[in-house]
């Protein structure tokens, strides 16, 4: 398989490098999936995070149950989450995680709440 790094070079390149990400990075080529969360917290708005989540279907990585849940946790969540994009990525885990289904109940919490407000 190969890494994800290699397959986005340029989400890395357009991020500033610091301390923290030296950090984050450290290791990560022992565990691939580390990475692609990695880049998932690098991501600045949705259209990053659908060209990082079409690269991680394509290589594999959309498989891992650590990376899905980091996915819909960004989704659902985040101010620049979209919870229908969250709600199609969810509908397409054959089997969710507990974490999975407390993101996408957070996230439609928040949406309601904010009806009610």
């Amino acid at each position: 398989m190969a890494t994800l790094l290699a397959i986005t070079p340029g989400l890395l390149s357009t991020h500033q490098a610091s301390p923290k990400l030296d950090r984050a990075h450290q290791g990560l080529d022992q565990w691939p999936h580390l990475r692609a969360i990695a880049q998932l917290d690098l991501c600045t708005n949705l259209t990053e995070v659908h060209q990082l989540h079409a690269q991680l279907t394509k290589t594999g990585f959309a498989r891992d149950p650590i990376t899905l849940s980091k996915l819909i946790t960004l989704t659902a969540i985040s101010d620049m989450g979209n919870l229908d994009y969250s709600e199609s990525i969810f509908n397409g885990i054959e089997n969710p995680n507990t974490f999975m289904y407390n993101a996408m109940i957070k996230g439609f919490s928040g949406l309601y709440s904010s009806f009610c407000n």
